[in-house]
């Protein structure tokens, strides 16, 4: 399987007009968001209380670019982050066929 990077982004507008943009590297996720969805970035887990994870609501899908709102205040820091669709199907594999030949011993 050939890994890909891809143009996908998600924009966002900090408070003050400013536009921001988050790289993301999955592919499907402007197929399988739409304007409401929330959206939740982070380094860590995602409690809801802490200050390190960003909650983004879809304001709009356009093409491979998803346009968010930010419903609460938080920094991030760092170059990975988690990213956290709520209620969003997503179509990955746990695991690929390499990896399945792989790890058949495992199991």
């Amino acid at each position: 399987m050939e890994h890909r990077q891809y143009d996908l982004q998600v924009k966002y507008i900090f408070r003050g007009g400013k536009l921001g943009v988050l790289p993301i590297n999955f592919d499907g996720l402007a197929k399988v968001v739409k304007k409401g969805d929330t959206i939740f970035v982070a380094q860590y887990m995602f409690t809801g209380s802490e200050t390190t994870s960003v909650w983004l609501e879809v304001d709009k899908v356009d093409g491979n670019d998803v346009d968010c709102k930010i419903k609460n205040s938080a920094t991030l820091a760092g170059a990975l982050f988690t990213l956290h669709a709520s209620e969003i199907l997503i179509y990955l594999p746990n695991l690929t066929e390499k990896y399945r030949g792989e790890s058949s011993h495992m199991f």
